[in-house]
C-alpha cells in the first residue's frame, strides 16, 4: 500500500495530485530550458501544497513529476507553507521550449507506476463546508480511473469531536455522506459507521460523534482506530471481490 496524504490539503489538491483535477502553472521567464530547471508559478490548485513543510517524514513528497507542457520532469516546492517557490527540472536535455509567460501551462502528474493498484480515495475533512466541491473532486477522480480502468472504493467525509448531533458540521457530513452512498453504493465506505460507536463496536454514541477514547485529538483517529478503518476498507474490497466473481457487480 502506498499512503499519498499530506496534511491539511483539500479535496481539489489532492485529487490534482492523482490527476483527475487539472491543474496549471504559468513559466515566467518564457521558456521550459533545454536543459536544468526553470521556475514557475504556484500551481492552480496547489498539488503540493504543505509539502514537505509537514510531515517531515514524507518530504520526498515536495517533488511530483510529471508532464509541464508534454515536457517530462520534476516539479518541486521549496519555502515556507505561506510563500512557496516552485521550479520544474526536465528529466532530459532536449529542445527549449518558448511558452507566453502569463498562459497556464497544464502540468500532468506522472501516475502511471500506479496503473495496476486499486485506489482508496478519502478526501474532504480539510474542506467538510464545500460538499458540492467535494463531490465533483471525487466524480473527476473516479473518472480518471475509469478511463484507466482502475478499481477504487470511496471512503466518506469523517466526524470531528465538535460535529454532534444537530450541529451544522454534522448536518452537512452526514448530508455529503449519505449523497457519496447514494453514488457510489457497494464502493461506498462510512468511517462514522465504524466510529461513532460505543466500545462495544455496535451501538452509535450518544452524541453521533467519534468515540472520544478512538481518535488522538479533534478529527484524527489513533493507531488502533486507523487499523479499525483498514479492517473496513478490506472488508469492503472483499465485497466487491466476492460481487465481481458472482458477476453482480
Amino acid at each position: 500500500m502506498t499512503n499519498f496524504g499530506i496534511s491539511t490539503q483539500k479535496s481539489d489538491q489532492i485529487i490534482a495530485r492523482q490527476g483527475g483535477v487539472p491543474t496549471t502553472t504559468t513559466v515566467p521567464s518564457g521558456s521550459i530550458p533545454a536543459s536544468g530547471s526553470v521556475t514557475v508559478s504556484t500551481p492552480v490548485p496547489e498539488l503540493l501544497y504543505n509539502s514537505p513543510i509537514w510531515p517531515s517524514y514524507r518530504a520526498s513528497q515536495s517533488t511530483l513529476n510529471g508532464w509541464l507542457n508534454g515536457v517530462y520532469g520534476a516539479l518541486a516546492r521549496t519555502g515556507s507553507a505561506a510563500s512557496p517557490t516552485y521550479t520544474f527540472t526536465r528529466a532530459t536535455a532536449g529542445t527549449a521550449i518558448s511558452v507566453y509567460p502569463s498562459t497556464p501551462q497544464p502540468f500532468v502528474p506522472d501516475t502511471l507506476a500506479y496503473a495496476d493498484d486499486t485506489t482508496v480515495l478519502w478526501v474532504g475533512r480539510n474542506n467538510p463546508t464545500e460538499p458540492d466541491k467535494i463531490k465533483a473532486n471525487i466524480a473527476a477522480a473516479i473518472n480518471h480511473l475509469i478511463a484507466a480502468q482502475k478499481e477504487y472504493i470511496v471512503i466518506g467525509v469523517s466526524l470531528g469531536s465538535a460535529d454532534t448531533t444537530g450541529t451544522a458540521g454534522f448536518n452537512t457530513i452526514t448530508a455529503l455522506n449519505a449523497d457519496l452512498q447514494a453514488l457510489y453504493g457497494y464502493r461506498f465506505l462510512d468511517p462514522n459507521r465504524v466510529m461513532s460507536v460505543q466500545n462495544d463496536g455496535y451501538t452509535p454514541t450518544s452524541d453521533g460523534a467519534p468515540n472520544a477514547t478512538w481518535i488522538s485529538d479533534t478529527i484524527h483517529y489513533t493507531a488502533t482506530s486507523y487499523g479499525r478503518i483498514a479492517q473496513a476498507v478490506y472488508n469492503t474490497l472483499q465485497l466487491l471481490a466476492d460481487l465481481r466473481a458472482k458477476g453482480g457487480y
